[in-house]
C-alpha cells in the first residue's frame, strides 16, 4: 500500500505498554476480532496496514487509514442498531472467557516458576496468547474501535435517549438518563476490591488489638504483632489476591505497605463500615432498579433497550478486560523473568519483542540481538502491511517516515475559553485544575480538584476519587474514565482531544458534564 495516497489518524497512545500487546492485534488477531464482531473472517474492513510509533516500550501513536477505520466504526454502528442480538451473544462469550483467564492465572501463578522447563514456560505463553485473543481481539471492535473516533456511538445514543426525554416531557436531564440507561447493573473488580477490603476492615474495628496497633502504625513494612494471626492471614490474603490491580502492562504490584495505610485512613476517618459494605453489596440491585424504572418512564421499547445493554456491557467489559489483561501480565512479568535470562536477554528486553519473536524465543530458537533490542530502546516505527507483516524503522529512518505520513492534525487553540467533549457522567463542578497522567503525578491532586488526563487507568484511581470532575482526551463511553466516573458519582467529560494542549496545573475551569462542556477562567 502507498501509504501517501490515503489519510492516517492517530487512533490511541498508550505509555509503558512494550510492543507484544499492541502488535500482535495486528500482526494476527484482527481476522479474529473481525469474523467474531460481523460473522466473516474476510474481506476484512480496516486491511490496509497500521503504523505504530515507538519510544523505547512508550507507543506514541498508532496510526490507522481514516476512511477504512470510519468505516469499520459506522458498519459497527449499524450492526449494533440492525442487530443488537448479535452483539450481545458475543458479549456473552466474553464474560465466559474473562472467567476462564481469571482461573488460568491464578493456576498459573501458584507454581513455582524458577523450577518449570522451558517447555513449561512455552506452554504458559501460549495459553496466555490463547487467552488474550479470547478477552482482547474478540472483543476489540466493540470495546475499542467502536467510540475511538469521535465518539459516534456515544453521540448517537445520547440523541436517541434525548428523543426518548422530549417525546415523554420527562423532567430528568437526557445525560443523566444516558448515564444510567448505559450502567451495567454489576460492581466493577474496583468495586470488588473495596468490598474485600471493608470486609477485611471490619475484623479489624472488630478486635482492639488489631485496631489501636494499625491506628499507632507509622512503619507499613509489615503487619503488627499485636494482631492477632487470623486477621494477619485475611489481611495477607487480601494483598495477595488484589496486588496485581496497579500493575498495568509493566509497572509495580502493591505490597502490604499500601494495605496497612489504606486500613489505617479508614480507621481515622471512623467511617460506617456495616453501611459501607452494604452500599457497595447493594450497589447492582441498586442500579438495575433505578435502571428499569427509568427505561418505563421514558417508554424505551425492547430493541432500543437492547442497543442500551450493549452500551451497558461494552463500558463494563472494556474495564473487566482490561482488569483481566492487567493480571496476565502480572503473570507474564514473572514467565518472562525465567525465560529471558535462560535464552542471554536481560530483563529490561522483555517488551521490546514482537509476537513472532517471543514465540521463537520461547520454542528455544534465534531471538534478536543484543544491538537490535538497543535500538528498540530509541524512536522506532513499526510499519504493518495488509498481511500483517512488520517494519521496523529506527531514529532518523523512523522520524522521516512520520513525517512524510498524512496525518489528520488536530485544531488547537491554546487561547480558547471553552472546550468541547462528550457526557460520560453529568452533574457540573468548578475547580482547579491537575493533569495527572502518571502514579508519580497524583500527590498533586487535592480534594475538589479537576483531574485531566490524557487517558486514565486504575492506578489513578485515588486520584480520581479526589476529583470534583474529570476531563479525559480518550473518549466514549467506554473510557476507563467514563466507568470510573459512573461508579464514583463523578461529573466527567470525554474526549476532549486537545485538553493538555490548552489546560495546564492551576487553570481554573468550570465543567458542565452534561453539556460536554468545560469553560476555562481567562
Amino acid at each position: 500500500m502507498d501509504v501517501k495516497k490515503t489519510t492516517w489518524i492517530k487512533n490511541f497512545s498508550i505509555n509503558r505498554v512494550g510492543y507484544l500487546l499492541v502488535e500482535s492485534v495486528w500482526s494476527r488477531e484482527w481476522p479474529i476480532s473481525q469474523k467474531a464482531t460481523f460473522g466473516k473472517e474476510k474481506p476484512l474492513i480496516l486491511q490496509n496496514g497500521i503504523v505504530l510509533d515507538y519510544k523505547g516500550v512508550d507507543c506514541l501513536g498508532a496510526y490507522l487509514p481514516e476512511p477504512e477505520l470510519a468505516q469499520l466504526i459506522d458498519t459497527t454502528i449499524k450492526l449494533i442498531f440492525e442487530k443488537p442480538e448479535q452483539v450481545l451473544a458475543l458479549h456473552k462469550t466474553i464474560y465466559d472467557d474473562l472467567d476462564k483467564v481469571f482461573a488460568f492465572v491464578k493456576n498459573a501463578l501458584a507454581k513455582d516458576h524458577a523450577k518449570l522447563s522451558d517447555k513449561e514456560l512455552e506452554e504458559i505463553f501460549n495459553e496466555f496468547m490463547e487467552h488474550k485473543v479470547n478477552i482482547h481481539h474478540k472483543p476489540l471492535v466493540t470495546t475499542w474501535f467502536l467510540d475511538s473516533y469521535g465518539e459516534r456511538f456515544s453521540k448517537r445514543l445520547l440523541e436517541e435517549t434525548k428523543k426518548f426525554v422530549t417525546k415523554t416531557g420527562s423532567e430528568k436531564d437526557f445525560a443523566e438518563a444516558f448515564s444510567l440507561l448505559t450502567t451495567k447493573p454489576a460492581n466493577s473488580m474496583q468495586f470488588e476490591e473495596e468490598l474485600d477490603a471493608l470486609r477485611v476492615l471490619k475484623l479489624i474495628v472488630g478486635n482492639k488489638e488489631s485496631r489501636d496497633a494499625i491506628l499507632k502504625l507509622t512503619d507499613f513494612s509489615r503487619i503488627p504483632e499485636a494482631v492477632p494471626d487470623k486477621i494477619k492471614d485475611t489481611m495477607t490474603a487480601h494483598c495477595e489476591k488484589w496486588c496485581w490491580t496497579p500493575f498495568g502492562y509493566m509497572d509495580t504490584p502493591y505490597d502490604m505497605s499500601y494495605y496497612l495505610e489504606r486500613w489505617k485512613t479508614r480507621l481515622e476517618q471512623e467511617i460506617d463500615v456495616d453501611a459501607a459494605i452494604a452500599e457497595l453489596e447493594g450497589r447492582p440491585a441498586r442500579v438495575q432498579r433505578e435502571r428499569t424504572g427509568l427505561a418505563k418512564e421514558l417508554g424505551v421499547d425492547q430493541h432500543t433497550m437492547q442497543i442500551y445493554d450493549i452500551a451497558a456491557d461494552i463500558a463494563y467489559l472494556k474495564g473487566y478486560r482490561k482488569d483481566a489483561l492487567y493480571y496476565m501480565c502480572y503473570l507474564l512479568d514473572k514467565i518472562y523473568a525465567q525465560a529471558l535470562p535462560r535464552a542471554g536477554l536481560q530483563k529490561e528486553d522483555e517488551h521490546l519483542m514482537i509476537l513472532s519473536e517471543l514465540e521463537t524465543l520461547f520454542a528455544g530458537k534465534d531471538v534478536p540481538s543484543a544491538a537490535e533490542l538497543k535500538r528498540r530502546e530509541g524512536r522506532t516505527v513499526l510499519v504493518g502491511d495488509e498481511n500483517g507483516q512488520m517494519t521496523f524503522l529506527y531514529d532518523e529512518d523512523a522520524a522521516a517516515y512520520m513525517d512524510a505520513l498524512p496525518i489528520i492534525k488536530e485544531d488547537v487553540d491554546a487561547a480558547a475559553n471553552q472546550l468541547h467533549g462528550t457526557c460520560a457522567c453529568s452533574g457540573s463542578a468548578k475547580g482547579t485544575v491537575k493533569i495527572i497522567n502518571a502514579v508519580s503525578d497524583m500527590p498533586k491532586m487535592n480534594q475538589g480538584d479537576i483531574l485531566v488526563s490524557h487517558t486514565t487507568f486504575p492506578s489513578l484511581v485515588p486520584a480520581m476519587e479526589k476529583a470534583a470532575a474529570i476531563i479525559s482526551e480518550d473518549g466514549g463511553i467506554t473510557c476507563h474514565a467514563a466507568i470510573v466516573s459512573r461508579e464514583l458519582g463523578t461529573p466527567c467529560v470525554t474526549g476532549v482531544k486537545t485538553a493538555l494542549k490548552v489546560l495546564k496545573d492551576g487553570d481554573v475551569v468550570e465543567v458542565r458534564a452534561s453539556e460536554g462542556r468545560i469553560i476555562i477562567e481567562r
